[in-house]
């Protein structure tokens, strides 16, 4: 699996990537806005990209969580989780907090939007933020997804439950 954009490469996110990814995926202020991160400790990294891997290895995996490749640096990841029934496909990314501000994510998130409508087919793609994220919510909004409700959420490295912005758009094809 490969998907090229412009500047990028998605691949599969796997466990050669581990000093890399656990650069931004253990760091604190880079997963502040996050639900299952930072990890602890680069073995826990180790263990969610070996898992990461293991999917990408089965015939119809139920999420995709994609490297992105800048040159051959790993500059973050974007995933795609899907529901039970492969209609519903819920997209999330993180970036090494050195590669902010670039448009990396919204580049490597509209390939994954399009890879999910395109290829797998899904009929809605939906995005969950945290509310004080504003990067993360700008960018679902350049992706088409519209303000669905509002919810709450627990993130790792906050114990208290916080507002969370729900958003949503239904593949293009579709409608």
């Amino acid at each position: 699996m490969k998907i090229k954009t412009d500047r990028l490469v998605l691949l599969p996110l796997t466990t050669e990537y581990l000093l890399e990814a656990h650069e931004f995926l253990g760091d604190l202020e880079n997963t502040r806005s996050t639900k299952y991160f930072p990890t602890d400790s680069i073995e826990e990294t180790r263990e969610f990209l070996a898992r990461c891997e293991a999917e990408w290895q089965k015939n119809l995996p139920t999420y995709h969580e994609f490297a992105v490749i800048l040159d051959t640096s790993l500059v973050g990841k974007v995933s795609l989780y899907l529901s039970e029934d492969r209609s519903t496909g819920n997209i999330g990314w993180i970036f090494n907090k050195r590669f902010w501000g670039r448009g990396y994510a919204q580049e490597a998130a509209s390939a994954v939007r399009d890879f999910a409508f395109g290829v797998l087919g899904i009929n809605k793609l939906v995005a969950r933020c945290d509310y004080r994220n504003t990067s993360s919510i700008t960018l679902v909004k350049k992706l088409g997804m519209k303000f669905e409700f509002e919810g709450v959420r627990k993130n790792r490295s906050c114990p208290d439950e916080i507002p969370e912005y729900n958003f949503g758009m239904e593949n293009p094809k579709s409608t």
